[in-house]
């Protein structure tokens, strides 16, 4: 019987859920765990080669996450509503316009905006939730930050996977969540203020809660300890 995917893009951020509390065989038995990389390139391709292979019933993507605005904060889970992608278009810089914004977008397929299925993991557990904006290249500084929320004042967070494989998973009408630990502020570099391990120990609490929910639903799995 077909069962959740679970997608990671590191295996950093893999290994650092399966040295929490909470991994465990029922956990492990409750979806397909998978890395799928880096990047929006990367993360695309493989998730589409694992959902022709597998067949899952549902996506989830779990991983760390930087902030933008005041939210979210460093610790917090957030579930994405939606994603939108930065770095395509046209221009760089103050100068850059989305491909929308374009003469691009008369010739081209592009969905600017990706529905995310939050609703079934905020029955499970109240989260902040919002957009979230995948990005070719994570800001360096606060200037950066600024020109991605001035092209998309709604986002909350900026990662380098989610729209790409949300794209996959709307090619094959596939079910697609995705749960983000904030690490840190998007724009800071300096990693000693960065929380990685208090962030992916809140991811993996939540993913642990929602695959239970899941599996009771699906029938897949026996209910989670």
């Amino acid at each position: 019987m077909s069962l959740p995917l679970v997608l990671i893009p590191s295996e950093l951020e893999l290994e650092a859920i399966r040295k929490t509390k909470y991994w465990c065989n029922e956990l492990q038995q409750a979806a397909i765990w998978k890395t799928c990389g880096i990047g929006i390139i990367q993360s695309g391709i493989e998730a589409a080669n694992l959902l022709a292979e597998l067949k899952p019933t549902r996506v989830l993507l779990l991983g760390i996450a930087g902030s933008i605005g005041n939210s979210c904060q460093i610790g917090e889970v957030v579930c994405g509503s939606s994603v939108r992608l930065f770095g395509v278009g046209v221009g760089s810089g103050k100068n850059f316009q989305p491909v929308e914004r374009t003469d691009l977008a008369k010739i081209v397929n592009y969905n600017p905006i990706l529905m995310l299925d939050s609703s079934s993991v905020c029955q499970v557990r109240t989260l902040a939730t919002g957009s979230l904006l995948s990005v070719t290249a994570v800001s360096c500084d606060e200037a950066e930050v600024g020109e991605k929320v001035a092209a998309y004042p709604d986002v909350v967070a900026e990662d380098m996977e989610s729209y790409a494989v949300a794209v996959a998973c709307a090619q094959q009408g596939i079910g697609f969540s995705v749960l983000r630990g904030i690490s840190n502020v998007a724009g800071v570099r300096d990693k000693s203020q960065w929380q990685i391990s208090k962030a992916l120990l809140a991811v993996a609490e939540v993913a642990c809660d929602v695959l239970q929910h899941w599996s009771i639903q699906d029938n897949s799995v026996g209910r989670l300890p």
